[in-house]
């Protein structure tokens, strides 16, 4: 493992709650994990489960290297030139109806995904699955499916591109059960960033409506029964 040396890093790209994304010097970046106590951990995991999805076809930004950066750790990757899908659909760069079919060939890919090595997921929480798949208005076994599951497919974890792609990344909140979590809390998630203030008013009125058809379009490609959600939307932040 090299170290990374702070003439490399150009500037911030952002920052979430459990790490910084950095440009590099070379054009691509770097994901920096906060904590460190857990940063080693972190960027192994993060790193291992991405390639593993990389190699099974599913649109993911590609993963380099693991780094160590002063007393943290991080992954270098390649830098997706182009928005998240938040930002796509509040500047009209992509509309709700391509959002959507976009979303639900990334539930397809993911399904084909066979699952990680078990030492790769072992400190993986199920508690996000766990209060998916409690959501749920029925029996949640109705729903076949088992494998990866990115665990926050929401808008601003999916990059579009400069050729269109939608690319998926931030895979910190992935782990292995039922393909239904994912689904549940993807659509979550979705319904609350299209009803943000800063969101078209035209999406904030759709939310509903949108995760609605997520949910049906969902289950019929997937040939599962009707997919009922009960439990509030903040349950699966």
């Amino acid at each position: 493992m090299r170290t990374l040396e702070k003439a490399e890093i150009v500037g911030p790209l952002g920052k979430g709650y459990r790490a910084g994304v950095y440009a590099l010097s070379d054009g691509r970046v770097v994901k920096l994990f906060l904590s460190r106590a857990s940063s080693l951990s972190d960027a192994t995991t993060e790193f291992g489960i991405t390639r593993h999805a990389w190699a099974a076809g599913v649109r993911t930004w590609r993963v380099d290297e693991i780094v160590a950066y002063r007393d943290r750790y991080g992954i270098v990757g390649e830098r997706i030139n182009g928005v998240t899908f938040e930002t796509a659909l509040r500047t009209g760069r992509i509309g709700l109806a391509r959002a959507l079919k976009e979303l639900l060939s990334l539930h397809l890919q993911l399904r084909r995904v066979p699952s990680p090595p078990p030492s790769l997921m072992a400190a993986r929480s199920g508690g996000r699955a766990d209060a998916a798949l409690a959501s749920i208005a029925g029996d949640p076994t109705a729903f076949a499916g088992e494998g990866l599951c990115h665990g926050d497919l929401a808008p601003s974890n999916i990059m579009l591109d400069t050729d269109g792609r939608a690319v998926v990344v931030d895979w910190s909140a992935a782990f292995v059960g039922p393909t239904v979590a994912d689904v549940v809390v993807a659509n979550g998630k979705w319904r609350k960033a299209l009803a943000r203030k800063r969101q078209r008013l035209r999406h904030r009125i759709a939310a509903p409506i949108v995760a609605f058809a997520h949910r049906v379009l969902v289950a019929r490609q997937m040939g599962w029964p009707p997919l009922k959600i009960s439990l509030p939307l903040r349950s699966l932040s």
